[in-house]
């Protein structure tokens, strides 16, 4: 992951190791640092992160793709985000995958792409707003206008 901003800015990253086989499993430790385009930061699988103090400051991630061995088969990539309260002194026991993807999985990933952008668009990108709710609570709303197709 790599961090480009202000240099006076301090951002913040929690780690938090969910590791079920690790000896650090739970351990949780926060780090600040200053955004520097030069220096690149490697996480390790199942390591959870959470990052505060991103305003004005790009990442740019690089994420390898590491694939379950033969005999599993549950691991969908790009649905390893885990949604995890900071607040949850609970840390859930997360079995890392540890085999690289090879090169046949990206120009699958790649062939998929393609597909993909011969493909009209059904929508726009979601405009997100904050409501007032019913309790007084804020409501995030996601509105999307909905693009004519080519049959329409």
């Amino acid at each position: 992951m790599l961090f480009a901003g202000p240099p006076n800015q301090t951002v913040s990253i929690e780690f938090m190791d969910t590791r079920a086989s690790s000896p650090t499993h739970g351990a949780r430790f926060t780090v600040d640092f200053q955004p520097d385009p030069t220096r690149y930061l490697k996480i390790p699988a199942g390591v959870g992160h959470a990052l505060s103090n991103l305003e004005n400051v790009f990442t740019i991630n690089r994420a390898a793709v590491l694939l379950p061995e033969e005999n599993e088969s549950d691991y969908r990539p790009g649905n390893d985000v885990i949604d995890w309260p900071r607040s949850n002194p609970e840390v859930p026991r997360l079995k890392a995958n540890t085999r690289k993807a090879p090169a046949a999985f990206y120009a699958q990933q790649v062939s998929d792409q393609k597909v993909l952008q011969e493909t009209p668009p059904m929508h726009t990108t979601p405009a997100i707003m904050l409501i007032d709710g019913p309790n007084g609570e804020k409501v995030r709303v996601a509105l999307r206008k909905r693009v004519a197709s080519a049959s329409n």
